[in-house]
């Protein structure tokens, strides 16, 4: 009996001090904002501005890896498609916001062409060819992220599929 009683006498000790040290860094688990803390007593204005502030900073290395998914997309899509389907694609960024993406045959057809197109101004990712689209970029507590119409997270690379596998490949 007396063993038990020390046991358990320990097991507290050790609760409480385990309780001791996450008191102690509590307020890191808030890392959020401008500064990349946000801490307990922080009120819905500034954990707004927080998310805000976190967009502003992360969009434009979303779009970037947004881009690069798409370039490596069409490249794998060459490497493996190319010569079977007797196309040629052309990746040529317009400028730092817009990227349009050329399909060629060598049976001579009409080329066909998507572009796509970051608007930092409302933090969306659009893009246009026989389909138009568009996906929000958003943010949360830990960074900004892709979100489809339902909220639910979307990859770079995922993204990227949604955009050319129709035009690549036709629709199913």
């Amino acid at each position: 009996m007396a063993r038990r009683e020390g046991i358990i006498s320990n097991t507290l000790t050790e609760i409480r001090n385990l309780w001791t040290l996450i008191s102690i860094f509590k307020p890191q688990i808030y890392e959020l904002g401008e500064n990349g803390v946000m801490t307990e007593g922080s009120n819905w204005v500034e954990h707004r501005y927080a998310i805000e502030s976190s967009l502003e900073r992360n969009s434009p290395q979303l779009w970037q890896d947004v881009r690069s998914a798409l370039q490596n997309a069409c490249e794998s899509f060459v490497a493996r498609y190319g010569n079977s389907k007797g196309v040629e694609i052309n990746v040529k960024p317009e400028n730092g916001r817009r990227l349009r993406i050329t399909l060629f045959t060598t049976r001579g057809e009409v080329p066909r062409f998507v572009v796509v197109s970051f608007d930092p101004k409302v933090n969306e990712i659009s893009w246009v060819n026989d389909d138009t689209g568009a996906i929000k970029i958003s943010a949360d507590q830990n960074g900004a992220f892709l979100a489809d119409e339902n909220g639910k997270h979307v990859t770079p690379d995922e993204l990227s599929r949604q955009i050319l596998e129709p035009f690549l490949f036709g629709k199913p």
